[in-house]
């Protein structure tokens, strides 16, 4: 990184940490292209849209078995560079049933207006990502219809216990 480039993310920086307002960051952040903000950049702006107030207007949540980071971040910041207040929710680590399930759970107290469900196939069926060759037609078959079924069964709870939108992510290898 050159030392021009080095003081321009320094000063953004320091601006953004200044800032006390909601409205006052989504404005400074819409004037910004998300595309091309250095790393530090979002992390100083997504924790500052964390820390001032002002209610969202879109709250999503992130359920799975998949690490997510830094997917909220980046998508917070974007969001709020196209004039958007976005929050975050972060379900426990493969607890995605339980967060439906529960009536207390994190995911209920929060109320998301979408919930993102990633799944890992490698966790789910570990003899059908690492074994799919070697496994005979039948038990392929099998396996898939138990995802199927599984993840089924998440969105009937889900429909169930939320009113927010679903969003289900192919299954990651």
């Amino acid at each position: 990184m050159d030392v021009p480039n080095l003081r321009k993310d320094q000063n953004l920086r320091k601006e953004l940490k200044a800032i006390e307002t909601r409205d006052a960051l989504l404005a400074r952040l819409s004037q910004l292209d998300p595309s091309i903000l250095s790393p530090m950049e979002l992390g100083v702006a997504a924790r500052r849209l964390q820390h001032v107030d002002g209610p969202p207007d879109l709250k999503i949540a992130y359920l799975g078995n998949q690490t997510f980071e830094p997917l909220p971040d980046y998508l917070e910041v974007y969001s709020a560079c196209h004039g958007i207040a976005c929050a975050s929710y972060m379900g426990p680590y493969d607890q995605h049933f339980q967060e439906v399930l529960a009536e207390h759970s994190g995911l209920h107290a929060f109320a998301p207006d979408v919930i993102v469900l990633a799944l890992s196939l490698r966790d789910l069926a570990p003899t059908l990502a690492y074994e799919f060759t070697a496994l005979a037609e039948a038990d392929r078959e099998a396996e898939c219809d138990r995802i199927v079924g599984l993840i089924k069964d998440w969105i009937a709870a889900a429909k169930a216990s939320s009113g927010a939108s679903l969003l289900i992510a192919n299954l990651i290898a």
